[in-house]
């Protein structure tokens, strides 16, 4: 059996899974914590995900329990019909990443009157794919942590004590746990005679063990990189062990960002953004910094010249936005470096500029300043903008009113609050990718037609996405759109004076 990996770390490639390998992770799994044989598994998790296929699927057949599917679609929008068909189903088993329990618990505070959940049945709530923050898994204290990556057979360790153990140690991430039986992990430093770090000295994480895959499908190059000489698989994570041999992450080997468990290659995305932003800006650097119960996307610009224009901030913001959503479906976090805090980049004899340490020192509030004063002039740009094309956007049609409806619930307000026109570009009022969701959502929910993300990326104001819906419900009437009509172009800049470029996907 063949199982893509994420391409966090590059291009993806195809796990070998053996019948051993899945059957020694499902026997581990089921091992770490006895369940009830009349209380079934409930997944929302594609079977193109180790998290589905492994984690609840496979392993309820292996102990011959029933199994409740959902679509993704029906569960991300509403938190609340996740705890819905836990109540109604008796659920004993599900997987959920931190970024949703975060909505779930959110969703819950937000609720005037709490519905009346039986939760009883449920016996854990097995998570991974991102760290897991305390105030979330205390908030949500019935918990059953993982962590799992797709050579390992998705989760291989877990922490059945959460959150009293992390808790007790003052942890503010949760720690992952042991391995279940079939695998055993170790920390490797370079800088201890025997390569082996220490309890609670951090190192490179390693697992071996009948759980951990082989080799990669016909990619021995990678396969050789992956594994030791003495056949440890690298997990390319930096970890530590304390001295109860429970695992905790302190990040990966290489410069990555972690948004909602999708890990993205900080430095491939900034090369996207350079080439897109050409000689704009002087250089830039992208970094992670914290948003609400994830990571996301930074990004710290130096202008050609001091003071920048604000038609250009507005300018080189909008071709950053674009770009990520195009690359990571998120929306990034987007700031000019003022000319005196210039002596404040971390900057090598090289010129090159630390992720980490840019990080850190955002964190700390050094470019609080920096941020703030992007954000003013922004705010005074658009609003002269919003101004500016005002009685030019109004509604023209019953689609653009019922769109403009399903936007605005999607973002949990009402038309009249909204404040938005026809014009203007969703991402631009603080769209993300699971916005997207949602609207692909309460779309398909009122007009029983499917609607592919991509148009909803390609016509991202209420106009032209109106315009797209009424196309398709033509053709969902006529029949199935001609193949001479598809259009691949996804428009990044629509007018310029420059020549057009062209980006391919081979």
């Amino acid at each position: 059996m063949l199982m893509l990996t994420s391409g966090s770390m590059g291009n993806a490639k195809a796990v070998l899974f053996t019948h051993k390998q899945v059957l020694s992770a499902i026997s581990g799994k089921a091992a770490v914590r006895q369940l009830p044989r009349d209380r079934p598994f409930l997944n929302w998790i594609g079977l193109d995900h180790v998290a589905g296929l492994l984690e609840i699927h496979l392993q309820a057949l292996w102990l011959g329990v029933d199994q409740v599917h959902v679509s993704v679609a029906d569960v991300v929008p509403s938190p609340g019909t996740f705890l819905d068909l836990l109540s109604r189903h008796r659920v004993s088993r599900t997987f959920a990443p931190n970024f949703f329990l975060a909505k779930v618990v959110s969703a819950v505070r937000s609720l005037r009157r709490t519905p009346v959940w039986d939760l009883s049945s449920l016996v854990c709530v097995t998570s991974g794919g991102e760290a897991n923050d305390m105030k979330t898994c205390l908030a949500a204290s019935a918990l059953f942590l993982s962590f799992g990556m797709t050579e390992t057979c998705a989760g291989a360790i877990y922490n059945s004590n959460c959150p009293e153990y992390d808790v007790a140690y003052g942890y503010t991430i949760a720690s992952l746990g042991k391995c279940i039986n079939g695998m055993e992990m170790r920390i490797t430093t370079p800088a201890n005679v025997n390569g082996l770090a220490a309890p609670d000295e951090p190192g490179d994480l390693e697992v071996r063990g009948p759980v951990v895959f082989e080799k990669y499908y016909h990619n021995q190059n990678a396969t050789s990189q992956a594994f030791t000489p003495d056949h440890w698989f690298r997990t390319g994570d930096r970890a530590v062990i304390d001295s109860n041999g429970n695992l905790s992450l302190m990040g990966r080997a290489k410069d990555v960002i972690n948004i909602n468990g999708v890990k993205i290659i900080a430095a491939d995305l900034q090369t996207t953004i350079e080439h897109v932003l050409g000689d704009r800006v002087e250089r830039l650097v992208v970094f992670p910094s914290t948003a609400l119960h994830t990571e996301q996307v930074t990004v710290a610009y130096i202008p050609n010249i001091f003071p920048l224009r604000d038609d250009e901030m507005v300018e080189i913001t909008h071709l950053v936005t674009q770009t990520c959503l195009l690359h990571t479906a998120t929306r990034p976090l987007v700031f000019a470096v003022r000319k005196q805090s210039l002596p404040l980049l971390p900057m090598s004899t090289l010129g090159k500029i630390s992720r980490l340490k840019m990080a850190r020192l955002f964190e700390d509030g050094e470019f609080t300043v920096d941020l703030q004063l992007h954000e003013y002039a922004m705010a005074g740009t658009c609003r002269a903008v919003e101004q500016v094309y005002k009685n030019e956007s109004r509604l023209k049609s019953e689609a653009e009113a019922h769109l403009l409806e399903d936007v605005a619930e999607t973002l949990c307000l009402t038309p009249d609050v909204l404040g938005t026109y026809v014009e203007t570009s969703l991402f631009d009022i603080g769209f993300t990718s699971m916005h997207i969701i949602k609207l692909k959502y309460y779309i398909e929910r009122r007009l029983g037609i499917d609607v592919p993300v991509i148009h909803i990326m390609k016509n991202p104001t209420i106009r032209a996405l109106a315009v797209d819906l009424d196309a398709q419900m033509q053709h969902s009437k006529t029949g199935p759109v001609p193949i001479d009509s598809y259009d691949p172009v996804v428009v990044l800049r629509a007018r310029g004076s420059k020549t057009p470029l062209w980006l391919i996907h081979p």
